[in-house]
């Protein structure tokens, strides 16, 4: 799947069908991929996913980290380890 089909799925997702923890993984993996591609397109996607899901805070947290990052894969691996870890992203 293409990274921005992903990011998409992402921002459509309703809340109600997967949780949290779901949402800030695949957004993770997401925006890895696009980092390698169109690094500017990730503050948009970042901006569209937080405006869809204003009250997911490992989707907020994920999206902060990854746009900080200096390394978007390995940031994104860590994220998924802390997200299978605990089940959250630490504030």
């Amino acid at each position: 799947m293409h990274p921005i089909e992903l990011l998409r799925h992402v921002a459509r997702s309703n809340s109600g069908w997967v949780d949290d923890a779901e949402l800030a993984a695949d957004a993770a993996i997401g925006l890895a991929a696009l980092s390698h591609e169109d690094p500017a397109a990730m503050v948009t996607a970042c901006a569209r996913m937080r405006e869809r899901h204003p009250d997911c805070r490992p989707l907020h947290r994920a999206c902060e980290r990854m746009l900080l990052a200096t390394n978007a894969e390995a940031e994104a691996h860590r994220i998924l380890d802390e997200l299978d870890r605990l089940g959250t992203l630490a504030e």
